[in-house]
């Protein structure tokens, strides 16, 4: 059996249109100036690149998700300064809480747009 290519359906293509057109206006509505005090929470299923289920240390230093390991993602995943970045430093400096700790998923709109829309990976800590 080979594969068949379906067409969207006039409703899928709705659907889909209405979520771009949700993500757009969510740009240009939502305010994300309490990312100052809260941090997003991980997405984890954003991390586990390979979809097995759990985030191995490449996922976790990987920042750009282009499956090399630069010196500057080794860097900014080694918080305690030994020369070994490990899983758990990794994820520990991607998780860095806010002043006032980690933002809750309300599901709303403005959430997903602050939080989980793809912005440029973190610079080295200090």
């Amino acid at each position: 059996r080979g594969f068949k290519h379906r067409p969207y359906s006039a409703m899928g293509l709705a659907s889909l249109l209405s979520i771009a057109l949700l993500t757009v206006a969510a740009a240009f509505e939502c305010d994300c100036s309490w990312r100052t005090k809260f941090s997003c929470p991980l997405d984890h299923d954003a991390l586990d690149l390979d979809g097995d289920g759990h985030i191995d240390r490449h996922e976790a230093i990987d920042l750009n998700k282009d499956g090399i390991l630069t010196a500057d993602e080794l860097a900014a995943a080694d918080t305690d300064g030994d020369g070994d970045a490990t899983k758990h430093e990794a994820i520990v400096a991607r998780a860095h809480a806010g002043t006032k700790g980690f933002a809750t998923d309300d599901g709303s709109p403005c959430f997903k747009f602050c939080c989980r829309t793809p912005s440029p990976p973190p610079s080295p800590l200090p």
